[in-house]
């Protein structure tokens, strides 16, 4: 591809001239677009691939794209704030205030 403004001979891909720095014109291929029954996987599901890892990946995959659907995956039980809460009644007994705490980390995940 040349300038058309200096004649400066430069990249296919360049957006600009490297000498004079006018605006390319974009050369367009003539080829026809076509559909093809390809299934081509989204940039979603590569990104979630490569930060899930190999283990367990049909499981936290198909939790993802169910809140990638719908927007959310519904109400689930949050066993940790379980665990809490025995422990601080057990250990702590600060009684109804951990209960009302660990009762609203368990409704509201």
């Amino acid at each position: 591809m040349f300038c058309p403004n200096c004649g400066n001979s430069s990249n296919e891909a360049a957006s600009f001239c490297v000498n004079c720095g006018t605006l390319l014109p974009n050369v367009v291929d003539g080829g026809s677009v076509s559909s093809v029954g390809v299934d081509i996987p989204s940039c979603e599901d590569a990104f979630y691939k490569a930060v899930i890892g190999s283990n367990n990946q049909a499981y936290y995959l198909s939790y993802f794209n169910q809140f990638d659907e719908y927007g959310d995956t519904g109400k689930s039980w949050h066993w940790s704030a379980l665990f809490v809460l025995f422990f601080g009644l057990y250990i702590e007994k600060c009684g109804v205030m951990h209960f009302c705490i660990c009762y609203l980390l368990l409704c509201y995940k």
